[in-house]
């Protein structure tokens, strides 16, 4: 997965590509929003370790948003809101919309 590899790496999917429109990043009004996003993504993927299937699974299905908070909470539940919450989801709470309702339909069999 090209999207879990860059943000592995502390990197933004390639800017213009398909993941930087389909993670939300093409909805970013400023470049401290894009930090904020990656950020996000990097405590789902390297900090709280999230099914990298599931996730994909909620961007192909437009639920980036809820998977987000779900995995966030879930994690909060476990290890305590100490350890879990930080600046990004923190922001993310204000500003789901930067992943909310993305179609991406490259991903539909017709």
């Amino acid at each position: 997965m090209g999207f879990a590899f860059a943000v592995a790496k502390n990197n933004f999917p390639g800017i213009g590509g398909p993941n930087y429109n389909d993670y939300g990043f093409g909805n970013c009004t400023t470049m401290s929003e894009e930090r904020n996003l990656l950020g996000l993504y990097i405590g789902l993927i390297k900090v709280l370790k999230c099914d990298l299937d599931d996730l994909h699974g909620a961007c192909v299905n437009g639920r980036l948003d809820k998977f987000t908070v779900d995995t966030f909470e879930a994690a909060k539940s476990k290890y305590g809101n100490a350890l879990v919450v930080g600046k990004y989801y923190t922001w993310f709470l204000e500003n789901q919309h930067v992943v909310r309702n993305i179609a991406v339909t490259r991903f539909v069999k017709k």
